[in-house]
């Protein structure tokens, strides 16, 4: 193995086809800071890239998978499941190739021309830069947790016909030219099956985002809708005022108090709310205050935001939006007397902190073993997070996992009590 490095180093489109290597990983994740991640990583790439791959070769594709994917999870960012489901559609594609370039290459140019090798390769990497170039969802994507492990199941495939090409085939079959339309065949399926995979992983990406997108526009489009019936009424009272002062006037005192205070409530006499700094977090809030004035609960908040945050509005959509549903869904199930959100807030020192408080009822236990609790969640004893109890569970039990997905794809940290008869969602975002 060391050999085959040193030889690898010797030739120039070698050491250009591993920064291709490294340009080509690098459009998928993003490299922790320390020089010596970034060492490590091009080390691994340069294994990858350039190891010579032989069908019947027990030596070489072993340890440069393991030391690879060891790479990828010491010195690059993301999800578990990110860096395994890549990590695995990366081997394939370049072992594959190596294998096909190493293997299937004519004997006469590989000893007279030994430098085709390396410039095939070479040419291999540039074309996939490009095409990552063009398709890559950016080094900081990430899916849910469900999509990884499907794409995972998915590349499994791919990886074990390189994996049975390549180590169950003796040396001898090189010398038999019948085995090379099915090696060359099925190395070739796999090489663009985990292409595609990588391309599916991409097109996922961007459906996920038209998702979010489309739940803020709709977010916002309620929250402008209430600002023009806001506006009609205002207009409509106006109209109405004459009227009103004449009734006023007619009424016994005993009525007066009863009727101005009906007026009060008329939607004319209320206004969209400036919580904070961030228009976003100003649109879900105004949104999620008109549901809960609804439904009796009582909302406190405390909001140290001066001016819009450098986190995604979808994101700070998702986070406020889906705590806010979780409690109010959890208020509904008390009494109106219990009915109460507290809501904190800051953004300083380059993190947002954010604490959300709503009273659970008296009997409530977080426990898995509970089925029928009066509440809309109980614990998930594997996550740590709430289990919805909902009558359709498939389509409920998201928002908590939402929350964690964004978190950890935006290195926050998140954490759940119930202390007090209290529920209490806590979590912080560094600000870029």
């Amino acid at each position: 193995m060391i050999v085959n490095i040193l030889n690898f180093l010797f030739w120039g489109p070698g050491l250009l086809s591993s920064l291709c290597c490294v340009m080509t990983i690098s459009l998928l994740f993003k490299l922790h800071p320390r020089w010596y991640h970034k060492a490590g990583f091009f080390i691994s790439c340069m294994l990858l890239s350039g190891m010579i791959i032989y069908v019947g070769d027990l030596y070489n594709l072993i340890p440069t998978f393991f030391i690879f994917i060891a790479g990828i999870f010491l010195c690059c960012e993301g999800s578990i499941y990110k860096k395994l489901t890549l990590g695995f559609m990366l081997c394939t594609v370049a072992f594959s190739f190596n294998a096909l370039c190493d293997t299937y290459l004519p004997l006469s140019l590989y000893v007279q021309f030994g430098f085709i090798r390396e410039l095939l390769r070479l040419l291999f990497w540039v074309l996939l830069f490009f095409l990552f170039l063009k398709l890559s969802p950016g080094k900081s994507f990430e899916l849910p947790p469900s999509y990884w492990k499907l794409l995972l199941l998915l590349s499994l495939t791919p990886l074990g016909i390189v994996l049975c090409v390549v180590l169950l085939q003796e040396d001898s079959v090189l010398t038999h030219t019948s085995a090379y339309p099915v090696n060359i065949s099925l190395l070739l399926i796999a090489l663009l099956s985990q292409v595609g995979l990588l391309m599916t992983a991409a097109f996922l990406n961007e459906q996920q985002k038209l998702s979010e997108k489309q739940h803020l526009l709709t977010l916002n489009l309620n929250y402008y809708k209430n600002m023009e019936q806001q506006q009609f009424e205002i207009r409509k009272l106006r109209h109405d005022m004459a009227n009103h002062l004449q009734t006023l006037s007619s009424l016994p005192p005993d009525q007066v108090s009863s009727y101005l205070h009906t007026l009060s409530e008329n939607a004319a006499f209320t206004s969209t709310v400036t919580y904070c700094g961030d228009n976003t977090i100003n649109a879900v809030l105004n949104d999620k205050a008109a549901s809960m004035k609804q439904n009796q609960i009582v909302f406190h908040y405390q909001l140290d935001i001066e001016k819009t945050l450098e986190i995604s509005p979808c994101d700070l959509c998702t986070v406020f939006a889906n705590a806010l549903d979780n409690s109010i869904e959890a208020c509904k199930k008390l009494p109106e007397k219990k009915r109460q959100i507290d809501l904190e807030a800051r953004a300083a020192r380059g993190l947002l902190a954010i604490q959300i408080k709503n009273p659970l009822p008296p009997d409530f236990v977080a426990d898995t073993n509970q089925t029928d609790v009066p509440f809309m969640d109980t614990v998930h004893k594997k996550t740590g997070l709430f289990a919805t109890t909902k009558k359709d569970a498939s389509l409920h039990g998201y928002g908590l996992k939402s929350i964690l997905e964004i978190t950890k794809r935006l290195n926050g940290n998140m954490e759940i009590k119930t202390e007090e008869g209290s529920f209490c969602l806590f979590l912080y975002l560094p600000l870029n």
